[in-house]
């Protein structure tokens, strides 16, 4: 096979819930729906043993002791508000960038869409608003990154749009 590009265009949807809520109220909130062990990631993902010798029942049942309420765990969280300051941007605004996710919702999707890796787990944005007037939250619409406009394969589209629900409902829980 030559080595080749394909370039697929689609509409992507950015979801943003505006709330009176701190932002220390978010980020605590989101943290206890994701991380309730409050473990760091090495410790709270791997299985005590290498994936090979891990059955698919033994794993399932461990990603399900480290989800919190929401039904999400936590990966990993960038910090914006600090380093944008040093290029006068955002003000004293803090904001930062969380990846959640749930592998056993991920394989849903993977199984019919490998390149859905790309979108699973999903990123959430948490920005202090200015003046510390509230909070957004920021993601994409995971439905409208994983299938694209050209996937028009049902039980994908189904397993998008309940990964779709399943992060709005963590959001609304979060801002509320």
């Amino acid at each position: 096979m030559a080595d080749s590009w394909n370039t697929e265009a689609f509409q992507a949807f950015r979801m943003t819930k505006t709330s009176a809520r701190s932002f220390e109220t978010v980020i605590d909130s989101l943290r206890c729906q994701t991380n309730p062990q409050g473990q760091p990631l090495s410790e709270r993902f791997k299985p005590h043993k290498p994936y090979s010798e891990v059955s698919q029942a033994e794993y399932v049942q461990y990603i399900r002791s480290k989800l919190g309420p929401s039904g999400f765990m936590y990966f990993h969280e960038l910090e914006y508000g600090s380093w944008i300051k040093l290029f006068d941007v955002g003000g004293s605004m803090r904001m930062k960038r969380f990846i959640i996710g749930n592998p056993l919702i991920a394989i849903t999707i993977l199984e019919h869409e490998m390149r859905a890796a790309l979108s699973v787990p999903v990123e959430l944005l948490v920005r202090e608003l200015e003046d510390s007037k509230g909070t957004e939250v920021v993601y994409l619409k995971p439905s409208s990154v994983i299938r694209g406009d050209h996937n028009s394969n049902e039980t994908l589209k189904k397993a998008a749009e309940a990964l779709d629900c399943k992060l709005e409902s963590l959001v609304e829980h979060i801002t509320s």
